[in-house]
């Protein structure tokens, strides 16, 4: 962002009864139609103008904008994105993204139901920014602008490699019948990635939380190391490569189905909290003296399961009190393990699945024990 006098700074401000929300914000750019970066419900949001009628981008004015919360009750006549309107916001999936992030209770970010309280933002304007709100301009809420950065460049690395995937030696693979699979499912992947960059460049992806956004954006990652491996350089596939790109798949069939139903027009759903409790138990020995002794120095690890693969890095989680290792987690599949403390490579329970999708009764703790020594997740 260039830096310039004060008079140009934007205030942002957040305030909601006694709650106390940081901010931090840093002057809009003039020179072009950058407005402000921002933090609202502790992301990082950028700040543009846009036409309500084309939504097409104008310089940034001059004066002051609070972005600031309010409570209301919701009625039968209630609809969020008419909430948003009002107030000079773009009611796309960005700004969806940070209602649900205020309001964890609500799910369907349409029309909520009658008698809710609803945390809404609201738009404070003075000056020539205020002027062009109230005659047929909208402030474009563009949140974390750098995972979505990222995310584009992924993309953009996959489908150029991917071009070539149909078209690599056979000795690529470990056999001719996963040749065959993963040329199907690179396939799936590279029309997913593509509506993926499509939807996201046009907001019109669906909400979605932080760590979802950061699961997409590893993902993609790893699956452009992986094209990059066998296209760019014509090294073969190891068998653990061919699992996770297979993980992949398995993770972006899910998560793909929700872009398909903004798409399709349906009403727009939140993207799910952490709603599952996970209770993991270390099983060795026979009393728990022994158990106490066989844990020392060990770790919990978890992560999303297209990222699992040896060496780890840095998207790996651990929990590091394993006298009582619960914790919550989105409705996501993981796999999770124990290992030295430090050391997630070092393995000594076996790495078991675990698919939080499919768990029924989400308001009951999933306990999971590990046992003996592998390496896959299985």
């Amino acid at each position: 962002m260039g830096r310039h006098s004060l008079r140009c700074r934007i205030a942002i401000a957040l305030v909601l009864g006694a709650s106390g929300f940081g901010v931090q914000t840093e002057p809009a750019d003039h020179s072009n139609l950058s407005g402000p970066l921002v933090r609202i419900a502790e992301r990082p949001v950028a700040l543009t103008l846009v036409q309500s009628d084309d939504r097409s981008r104008v310089p940034w004015p001059a004066g002051t904008v609070q972005i600031a919360l309010k409570s209301i009750v919701a009625t039968q006549n209630t609809i969020i994105a008419n909430e948003l309107e009002a107030t000079g916001i773009d009611p796309d999936s960005n700004a969806l993204s940070l209602v649900a992030d205020l309001n964890p209770q609500l799910r369907n970010l349409a029309s909520p139901r009658p008698g809710m309280k609803i945390v809404m933002l609201q738009v404070l304007a003075t000056g020539a920014l205020k002027e062009q709100l109230t005659s047929g301009h909208l402030l474009v809420l563009t949140v974390d602008p750098e995972l979505r950065r990222e995310i584009h460049d992924s993309v953009t690395q996959i489908l150029t490699l991917g071009e070539q995937f149909p078209r690599l030696p056979s000795d690529v693979f470990t056999t001719p019948g996963q040749q065959a699979l993963l040329v199907s499912q690179v396939g799936d992947l590279l029309t997913w990635y593509a509506a993926i960059r499509n939807a996201s460049d046009r907001h019109k992806d669906p909400p979605m939380r932080r760590d979802t956004m950061q699961q997409l954006r590893d993902e993609a990652r790893a699956f452009s190391t992986l094209l990059a491996k066998a296209v760019g350089e014509g090294q073969r596939f190891s068998p653990s490569d061919e699992e996770q790109i297979a993980a992949i798949h398995s993770d972006l069939e899910r998560e793909i189905t929700r872009f398909d139903d903004v798409m399709s027009g349906r009403a727009p759903v939140a993207d799910a909290p952490p709603c599952c409790a996970v209770v993991v138990d270390i099983v060795q020995g026979h009393d728990d003296a022994q158990k106490r002794e066989m844990i020392k120095g060990l770790r919990i690890y978890y992560v999303v399961y297209g990222m699992f693969h040896q060496p780890l890095d840095s998207s790996v989680q651990e929990i590091s009190d394993l006298t009582s290792a619960r914790i919550e987690l989105p409705p996501k599949t993981y796999c999770f393990w124990a290992a030295l403390d430090g050391q997630p490579d070092a393995l000594k329970t076996p790495v078991v699945k675990v698919d939080l999708y499919a768990q029924r009764d989400k308001t009951r703790p999933l306990k999971l024990q590990l046992r003996a020594t592998d390496g896959k997740c299985l």
